[in-house]
């Protein structure tokens, strides 16, 4: 096994600290990362759709300076716009960690976004604060608040 140097020493700093071995240290911490038992189901890495991943219905994709407005629910993977509506491709999406802002301005500033859903007002839909998705690749998915 091939760990950073830096950090086994850190983990030998922390055995000493707490009076045990190395080796007793990192069992302990496996067993905590995996479940008391090491029984628990590990969570996939990746997801379906962005329903899935958002808890949500709809908000904003961003795609490095472009955006699509849409609902994505039954999506499989990321939306796009297509001459016939939004499809998607069917890839993984990676089942990362959201970051709730209180500004998505700095997330959507210079991106042209695509409204895909009708009757969409941004009156009654701002896109003030939400939570942002960074599914790497310069792809953004956004919840905002108060969105379904």
């Amino acid at each position: 096994m091939d760990l950073d140097e830096g950090l086994w020493k850190r983990v030998g700093i922390r055995a000493i600290e707490l009076g045990t071995q190395k080796r007793e240290l990192v069992e302990r911490a496996l067993k905590e990362f995996l479940g008391e038992q090491g029984q628990r189901e590990v969570k996939s890495m990746t997801i379906r759709d962005l329903q899935e991943l958002t808890g949500r219905e709809s908000g904003v994709v961003v795609y490095r300076n472009e955006g699509i407005l849409c609902n994505w629910t039954g999506i499989s993977g990321l939306p796009r716009m297509f001459a016939t509506g939004l499809v998607g491709a069917g890839e993984d999406i990676p089942d990362v960690p959201g970051e709730h802002v209180d500004d998505l301005a700095p997330y959507l500033e210079g991106v042209e976004i695509a409204v895909a859903v009708s009757n969409y007002s941004e009156d009654d839909h701002p896109l003030t604060s939400g939570t942002v998705y960074d599914l790497g690749d310069d792809v953004l998915a956004i919840a905002p608040d108060g969105w379904i």
